[in-house]
């Protein structure tokens, strides 16, 4: 069915990790992954933000050819995506309306060109460039709603928008490293709406759900109602900065805390009865109270499920919130944050994960991929768009891109029960 470039790449440049991943969907909407390389970020990228281009270019080298070499495939430059985090990502409701001419009063495909052209028409700064648009499903003349209203009778058509945004030069930064390796243009994808292709399941969106990304050095939220964005941000806060607390709390090297953090080792204890982490350091041993690193951990968590809280209030948009809260990422796996997002928002909780994975690389099925596996569906989705040439670039986001993301999330529907 698919030849060698059929193949997407996926690149993640994190706080954390740089991480590539080449793969595929299947036609069951399965992510096939083939091939993967990942690598320490060391500082190169913080808080979201590439802050040693050379090194980080150096390390994506070698993370490249770790995919390729597990693959047994080269980089297909034209079917390259890159995700795109930080404070500067923003997003905008839009809604557009035109009126059904012709005798019949049937929708045209020239009328819904011009709905979905309406609607995303965002006016925003002119440093800022539009990332990702995504649309709601249709309303005919103000009662009926359908997914597809080609043919279908009506006075007027409606639809909502919803488009990320960020700024230019922070954008193209994301973009730079990657032509060292020919590719001209990698697709930017909004890291958030990529997670969501992943772990969101159609009822959810439908109805309302928050997602919530926590990375090592930034949280991605993202809101659905109605089968559309409502609410968007980045917040230059994730896992590190609790590793950091924890340093500074209890007088801890920071490195150690990211590790407690990583392996939950306080967890561990805890099912073995034990109240403490013991600390064997060349002079002498050291015991740290478990109720001490919970507090912290509690703090740093209730600040930001807070934040979030708040901005969505702001917004207006937290009465959405009717099927709960998908909390993915590394800091989805801490014990403490289903609980303490439940206590913010009140409201159902579970964690997301990368559904119906297959292929040579198997060991991604945890919250710490979600985003990327994601994005190997988001770049489908786009690679498909490119291939239509008969239809307006808006239109062909909104039908196709929907039409792939249904697709995956249908196949996951019965893998995410609360």
């Amino acid at each position: 069915m698919f030849g060698a470039k059929s193949i997407i790449t996926a690149v993640e440049m994190g706080t954390s990790k740089i991480c590539v991943l080449m793969g595929r969907l299947d036609e069951k909407g399965n992510i096939n992954i083939i091939g993967h390389g990942e690598k320490n970020s060391d500082g190169a990228i913080i808080k979201g933000e590439i802050s040693n281009m050379e090194k980080t270019t150096d390390l994506l080298f070698d993370t490249i050819h770790a995919a390729e070499n597990s693959s047994g495939e080269s980089l297909d430059v034209e079917n390259t995506y890159v995700a795109v985090t930080g404070s500067h990502v923003r997003g905008s409701i839009g809604t557009g309306s035109v009126v059904v001419t012709g005798e019949e009063r049937k929708i045209t495909p020239e009328n819904i060109d011009e709905v979905t052209r309406t609607a995303a028409h965002i006016p925003m700064p002119s440093e800022y460039t539009v990332l990702n648009s995504i649309f709601g499903n249709y309303l005919l003349d103000g009662i009926r709603r359908t997914q597809n209203p080609e043919n279908q009778v009506a006075n007027r058509l409606e639809v909502s928008s919803f488009t990320i945004s960020g700024n230019k030069n922070c954008v193209e930064t994301y973009r730079i490293p990657l032509r060292e390796f020919g590719c001209e243009n990698p697709e930017p994808v909004f890291s958030g709406l990529a997670t969501a292709i992943c772990v969101i399941t159609d009822d959810e969106m439908k109805h309302g759900v928050l997602l919530v990304d926590i990375g090592a050095g930034t949280t991605e939220y993202m809101m659905f109602h109605e089968s559309c964005g409502c609410s968007c941000g980045v917040i230059p806060v994730g896992c590190d900065h609790i590793a950091n607390d924890l340093a500074i709390g209890l007088d801890l090297n920071v490195a150690y805390c990211r590790k407690m953090l990583n392996e939950n080792i306080a967890h561990a204890n805890k099912l073995q009865g034990i109240d403490h982490i013991l600390l064997e350091g060349t002079m002498e041993k050291r015991k740290i109270p478990i109720n001490s690193l919970d507090k912290i951990i509690e703090l740093r968590l209730s600040e930001l499920f807070k934040f979030i809280h708040g901005h969505l209030e702001n917004e207006k948009v937290l009465k959405f919130i009717n099927r709960g809260i998908v909390v993915t990422g590394g800091g989805s796996l801490l014990q403490e944050t289903k609980g303490i997002a439940n206590s913010v928002f009140d409201c159902l909780v579970r964690t997301g994960l990368p559904p119906n994975l297959s292929g040579a690389v198997s060991n991604l099925k945890s919250p710490r991929y979600s985003m990327i596996t994601g994005l190997i569906a988001a770049g489908e989705s786009i690679k498909r768009l490119k291939m239509n040439s008969k239809e307006g670039p808006i239109r062909r986001i909104d039908r196709v891109f929907q039409r792939t993301w249904n697709k995956l999330r249908r196949s996951a529907k019965d893998a995410f029960p609360f």
